[in-house]
């Protein structure tokens, strides 16, 4: 695979919702301002600045976990731990509703300290963790810290 199509695979709506929680918080922003100078709502003010806020820092998130799908696809040694979970069996019913009941949890630990967390299709998985192990022999997979070498 191609560093384009790994990246693309680990991001999959990421850029769209980047852009979506940028445009709504400058939204909520002009909102607050509006409320507090032309309305004089000190209320309306207050509640659009902090979920102007909160979108702001959930757009720096993805933001974020976009950078690092794209540094991990130019550089697989960045990787040095990958490790995959599934979800609660709560949250599995309630993904069950979406169609992401057989999504996996595929964190991935990097060597200038962060750490992403991807949502992926078991296929996905599987075609993401062949090309990581073929770029990156050196990764560790499951257990890091695991003082029983024999599991």
């Amino acid at each position: 695979m191609q560093p384009t199509e790994v990246f693309r695979l680990l991001t999959r709506q990421m850029s769209h919702r980047v852009i979506f929680f940028q445009i709504l918080s400058l939204v909520f922003m002009l909102y607050s301002i509006m409320a507090l100078f032309t309305w004089h709502s000190f209320s309306w003010a207050i509640t659009a600045f902090l979920t102007s806020s909160l979108l702001t820092v959930s757009w720096v998130l993805i933001r974020q976990k976009c950078i690092n799908a794209w540094k991990v696809s130019n550089n697989p040694q960045i990787v040095y731990w990958a490790h995959s979970s599934e979800f609660s069996r709560i949250l599995s019913r309630r993904l069950a509703f979406y169609g992401m009941r057989d999504y996996k949890i595929l964190t991935l630990h990097l060597r200038d300290g962060h750490q992403s967390e991807f949502h992926l299709p078991p296929n996905d998985v599987r075609k993401f963790t062949a090309w990581l192990s073929e770029r990156n022999p050196s990764v560790k997979w499951d257990a890091y810290y695991n003082p029983d070498p024999t599991t």
